[in-house]
């Protein structure tokens, strides 16, 4: 099967692709028209020291609070995203470290692993299922892959999730195309093809298995909300029923699940795997307090626990009434945040619950119950209908008080920080409001983490084109306060003749007055920390040598008027992208990829 005229005319007239951003962007200042009609679907900056390009911000609602501490973690990809990559920004939008991925990225999170903190992320083929088939990889603050996580048996992760554990085994959701019999549900047979869920715990460093659970032998495909369609007949399209999405190990060695398919979360027994209860969705165990506002929620992600200690000023009265202590008289009493997509129902937001059970091993007959502590809810009311991220987040502006929420919208490319009562701070976008809700520029989800980024590899360096200046930049590296310039005098570096403050990703330092082309051909760049101490130096720059091509220096510009040639290919490479992935679709009535 071929594309029809009127599909290829649809994808080749469409919106522009996206549109480099130029050096004096400033997300603070730019204009919503501007944003809106300038940049196309996937504004994008692009650098002459290096050949990585990264998507750039603008903050439509900003405050002072937002610029703590931490970075932003990303894995921009889309329809509309040339190089789908890892990415790290400050708060200012800047550019900190990017790593071009073969494949699609997604889950890029800050771990700890071996009593150092590490990358992870997953990297893979997003097509498979809807929930993809790859690996997640480990860096060290190096940038250095030290390892590259699979299941137990051979089995391929998917993009859902890897939690690192402080005993040094990994929590890994995977998919499986598993032959089930439940009479009744389908109509012609008895004995079905399902993608399965499961789940493993085990050692990183010895493969050795801890804990494995499936979904099918707990729960049954009629708690699932996902059509049959023509699914479930045929191992080529099996009955994606139930979609898990998270885990969580929590102190008792109990699991936390969260499914999509069947909209519910399932807390299950770390010893049998049986289950203790279910918050949602058709087998729901809990009274809700919130007339059904606390369980109500649908397609969710990333389902985790806190103490209700974690907010002591919001929660301040909860606390005082039952302590300090997650368990007492025989009742447990914890908070639990999701991402609900909400999908035909409502918009994605953010949820926060507080929920009270029976403790483990109490016999009563108390009731489950489940209260919306708070919401947390995009003004322009954005839909998400897959993917999502909800963060609590701690940082040197949060010390004694409650943490700051960070809602990550998943489809569409956008992240927005909250005060714990609500109070938007921060809107931050990497995508325009004409591509909202149509998969353009995606990120799974958007988190906050402290790092230091040390790279084994040197930072990098180039003449302007004027050859006056230099503009270099070091990938990953966290530490620069300031450049300084040495030119070489006999193969030895000399005095330093020039220097400037780190500015963004890439800074400029203009040659000296009495700068002599013909004498000062060679030169390197030192990068410096706060106190003076050099971090690293360039490899030798030929000021003779021509400088680096960006990967992508102008795409589709919307003026139509001059349009280079590298965009032109650039543009034709992404319609084609495109194009493929729905010829993908008719062919294996292929919608999957929605539903991350």
């Amino acid at each position: 099967m071929i594309l029809g005229p009127l599909s290829l005319l649809y994808l080749l007239t469409a919106i522009v692709v996206a549109n480099d951003v130029g050096q004096n962007y400033n997300p603070l200042t730019v204009d919503a028209n501007t944003w809106e009609s300038k940049y196309g679907s996937y504004p994008f900056k692009s650098y002459r020291s290096s050949n990585i390009t990264s998507p750039a911000v603008r903050k439509a609602v900003d405050s002072p609070q937002c610029y703590d501490d931490n970075y932003i973690f990303l894995a921009p990809r889309g329809f509309r995203v040339p190089n789908p990559a890892v990415t790290i920004l400050d708060n200012h939008g800047e550019l900190i470290w990017s790593h071009t991925v073969k494949g699609q990225p997604y889950n890029l999170k800050v771990q700890e692993y071996k009593g150092e903190k590490v990358l992870t992320y997953w990297v893979g083929d997003d097509a498979v299922g809807g929930h993809g088939e790859g690996y997640f990889y480990v860096l060290n603050n190096k940038y250095e892959e030290i390892a590259r996580i699979r299941g137990v048996n051979n089995l391929r992760a998917d993009l859902h999730e890897l939690t690192i554990t402080p005993e040094g085994t990994a929590l890994v959701t995977f998919y499986q195309i598993y032959p089930l019999n439940q009479p009744g549900v389908f109509k012609i047979k008895d004995t079905v093809w399902i993608w399965d869920c499961l789940f493993q715990e085990f050692d990183i460093a010895k493969q050795e298995l801890v804990f494995e659970w499936r979904a099918s032998k707990h729960h049954n495909l009629n708690e699932s909300y996902a059509p049959l369609g023509g699914d479930g007949y045929t191992t080529d399209h099996p009955y994606d029923w139930y979609h898990i999405n998270s885990v969580e190990k929590d102190d008792l060695g109990n699991y936390l699940i969260s499914a999509r398919f069947t909209s519910s979360i399932t807390y299950i027994s770390g010893k049998t795997g049986e289950i203790i209860w279910v918050l949602g969705g058709k087998r729901n165990s809990f009274s809700d307090l919130s007339n059904g506002q606390a369980t109500n929620m649908a397609y969710q992600h990333l389902a985790r626990f806190h103490p209700l200690t974690t907010f002591p000023k919001l929660l301040a009265k909860e606390i005082s009434d039952h302590g300090v202590a997650k368990y007492k008289d025989g009742i447990t009493k914890q908070l639990l945040s999701a991402f609900d997509n909400g999908i035909d129902s409502r918009p994605g937001r953010g949820i926060l619950l507080e929920l009270t059970y029976t403790s483990q091993g109490v016999s009563t007959n108390a009731p489950l119950t489940a209260q919306l502590v708070k919401s947390y809810e995009h003004p322009l009311h954005i839909p998400s209908i897959s993917q999502g991220s909800m963060q609590l987040v701690t940082s040197n502006l949060t010390a004694d008080l409650d943490p700051h929420i960070l809602i990550g919208f998943g489809y569409t490319g956008v992240w927005t920080e909250y005060l714990a009562d609500g109070t938007l701070l921060c809107d931050s976008r990497i995508t325009t409001e004409n591509a909202f809700g149509k998969g353009h520029v995606q990120s799974y989800t958007a988190l906050k983490y402290r790092w230091t980024g040390q790279p084994s590899y040197p930072p990098s360096a180039v003449p302007g084109i004027a050859k006056t200046s230099v503009f270099v930049s070091w990938n990953g590296a966290t530490e620069i306060k300031s450049w300084q310039l040495r030119f070489l005098l006999d193969g030895e570096a000399g005095k330093v003749v020039a220097k400037a403050d780190k500015t963004g990703f890439e800074t400029e330092i203009p040659f000296p007055e009495d700068f002599d082309k013909e004498t000062m051909r060679y030169f390197i760049v030192e990068a410096m920390d706060v106190d003076g101490k050099v971090l690293g130096k360039t490899d030798i720059v030929d000021l003779w040598a021509s400088g680096l091509v960006s990967r992508v220096t102008q795409m589709v510009p919307l003026s139509g008027i001059s349009v280079s040639f590298f965009g032109v290919l650039a543009a034709v490479a992404v319609v084609l992208f495109v194009a493929n992935r729905i010829v993908k679709a008719r062919m294996g009535d292929y919608q999957k990829l929605r539903r991350h």
